[in-house]
C-alpha cells in the first residue's frame, strides 16, 4: 500500500482502478477543501520548479492554473480583482528561470499558511504576478496554458468533486 494524503483530480480514482489498484478516498467537506487546495497549489508549484523540460513545465503550469482557478472560485474573488491589485510587471530574462520558479513555490507556501478565507487579496495577487512572470520567462502565453489545461481536464478532470486520496493498494489477485 502506498499512502498519498492529497487532493486529486476527479478522474484519478478511476485511472487507479484501471491499473488494477484500489484507491482509498474521502470526499472533503467545504471547510476542509480550501486547506487542501492550498496544499495542492504548493505541491503543483513545486512540480513547476522541479520540471526541467519545457513540455513538462507547461503541463505543470497548467496544473497550477487549474488549482489556482479552483481556489479563487472558492475564495470568491477572481482574476479581474487580482489584475488591479498593485500589479507591476517586471522584465525578466532567462537567467531568472530558477529564481522565478523558487519565488512561485515560496508564495504558494505562504498562501498555504493563510487562514481559510482570510480577507487579504495581496498574497493571491503576488502569486498571480509571479505566475505570469514565469509564463513570460518561458515564453508561454496564457492561451497555451489554457489549452494544455483543457487537455489535462479532459484526461483527468478537475477538482470539483473534492476527492482526497489517502492511499492506493493492489486489488486482490493483482500482481505486486
Amino acid at each position: 500500500m502506498t499512502e498519498y494524503f492529497k487532493l486529486v483530480r476527479n478522474g484519478i480514482p478511476n485511472q487507479i482502478k484501471k491499473n488494477g489498484e484500489m484507491p482509498r478516498i474521502l470526499i472533503l467537506s467545504e471547510q476542509e477543501f480550501p486547506v487542501h487546495l492550498r496544499d495542492k497549489l504548493h505541491e503543483e508549484a513545486t512540480e513547476v520548479q522541479k520540471a526541467s523540460v519545457r513540455e513538462y513545465i507547461l503541463k505543470e503550469l497548467a496544473d497550477v492554473r487549474e488549482v489556482f482557478n479552483t481556489l479563487l472560485e472558492f475564495e470568491v474573488f477572481g482574476y479581474l480583482q487580482l489584475e488591479h491589485a498593485d500589479y507591476t510587471p517586471r522584465i525578466l530574462d532567462v537567467s531568472h528561470m530558477h529564481h522565478i520558479r523558487a519565488a512561485l513555490v515560496a508564495q504558494a507556501r505562504h498562501i498555504k499558511s493563510l487562514a481559510v478565507r482570510e480577507d487579504r487579496k495581496e498574497p493571491y495577487a503576488v502569486f498571480w504576478r509571479l505566475y505570469r512572470e514565469t509564463l513570460g520567462v518561458y515564453c508561454f502565453s496564457l492561451t497555451e496554458v489554457e489549452i494544455a489545461g483543457e487537455e489535462r481536464r479532459i484526461k483527468m478532470g478537475g477538482f470539483e468533486k473534492r476527492i482526497f486520496l489517502e492511499s492506493v493498494s493492489y486489488a486482490s489477485g493483482a500482481a505486486q
